[in-house]
């Protein structure tokens, strides 16, 4: 089943590692929430049932309460979900109060994703975020006692200036923290933000000792590494991003969400303006839109499918697709079969970008 993605692209300050759309005139959410219900009228002729609804940003936590409430309504209203649907809401420390949480808990989402990012103030502040370690403990505990069970959270390694000891500190504190889901990015530098500017790196060796560390950890903390940058407890694997990389149908609606249904792919128009123009004269707000050929899509369900533990099946459309090169690969020992399946080896996951591009190109 399909999943459905909304963008809600406003921040109350733009993190200085950000490179995602975001904007932070809050003033401007009303009328946005406005042009998303628009745009949920025009593509609401889509009648699938959604299985997962993810709303991610920006920063979705900076909506007011009653915004909230209206952003739902939207999607209720639009949108058929089904019974056991996963949604999901992004959500920062300083703006999640727990009327906000009992709101989302009470309106149906049954899934946090909060951004620590970090429990070291230190690097919280080199990244830019607003928040305090302490604040995000004290979020973490408005989300459960509003009811949540389900909690991810985000972690961020390979921090200029932070060593494989400084990590290992900030796993072992979301593990006694107790989340049932853990993600794990490299910090990457984008050239246009205030780290770029700064041309401070960790080297590729730190990262990779930092990456292996995550492994140890969480492994060892009965956490399955289910996709490279993500660690679950039995159970609580996100469905949303799974039908992702299983290269499941999805519809985006908002600035710069991206929609892939079948073998069409479109992109909505990032600036406001534009999108805005288009929804007011209700057109589909995409600037990018294409057709996507068979081999387009042999080579995307393997780009994905190999970034997770289940790889893919063993002399399967996928794998005869490229069986010279999987065959090659499995001789080289980067790649192993078990149950029918074939995948990554664990112990070349960092590398596994390199590993995928020799297959698919």
């Amino acid at each position: 089943m399909p999943g459905l993605y909304i963008h809600i692209p406003f921040c109350k300050r733009k993190c200085h590692y950000c490179d995602f759309c975001s904007y932070e005139n809050l003033t401007a959410i009303e009328g946005y929430l406005n042009l998303l219900e628009k745009e949920a009228e025009i593509k609401k002729e889509f009648t699938a049932e959604f299985e997962t609804v993810y709303i991610g940003g920006g920063t979705p936590s900076v909506l007011k309460e009653n915004q909230i409430e209206k952003l739902f309504y939207i999607i209720k209203k639009n949108f058929k979900l089904s019974e056991n649907a996963e949604i999901t809401f992004e959500a920062n420390p300083e703006s999640l109060s727990l009327g906000k949480a009992k709101i989302l808990y009470d309106f149906g989402a049954n899934r946090l994703s909060l951004g620590a990012q970090s429990f070291d103030d230190k690097n919280l502040s080199y990244l830019g975020r607003l928040s305090s370690s302490s604040q995000f403990i004290l979020s973490f505990e408005r989300a459960k006692k509003a009811g949540f069970k389900n909690i991810s959270v985000d972690l961020i390694y390979g921090i200029p200036g932070t060593t494989v000891n400084n990590w290992i500190k900030d796993l072992k504190k979301a593990v006694s923290l107790g989340f049932n889901h853990i993600s794990c990015y490299c910090l990457e530098i984008y050239e246009n933000t205030p780290l770029g500017k700064k041309k401070e790196t960790v080297s590729e060796e730190e990262q990779e000792k930092m990456f292996f560390a995550s492994c140890e950890i969480l492994n060892k903390a009965g956490f399955e590494h289910y996709e490279i940058s993500n660690f679950a407890k039995k159970g609580f694997a996100s469905k949303h991003n799974l039908n992702y990389w299983l290269r499941g149908d999805y519809l985006g609606l908002g600035i710069s969400a991206a929609s892939c249904l079948g073998k069409l792919r479109t992109v909505n128009e990032k600036d406001f303006s534009k999108y805005r123009s288009k929804i007011e004269k209700n057109k589909e707000p995409h600037f990018f839109k294409e057709k996507l050929s068979e081999n387009d899509i042999y080579r995307e369900k393997l780009m994905l499918a190999l970034r997770l533990k289940d790889g893919i099946e063993y002399e399967g459309d996928i794998f005869i697709k490229f069986k010279n090169k999987m065959e090659t690969a499995l001789k080289k020992g980067l790649l192993e079969i078990e149950g029918g399946r074939v995948r990554i080896k664990e112990k070349f996951w960092f590398i596994s970008n390199s590993i995928i591009s020799e297959i698919i190109f």
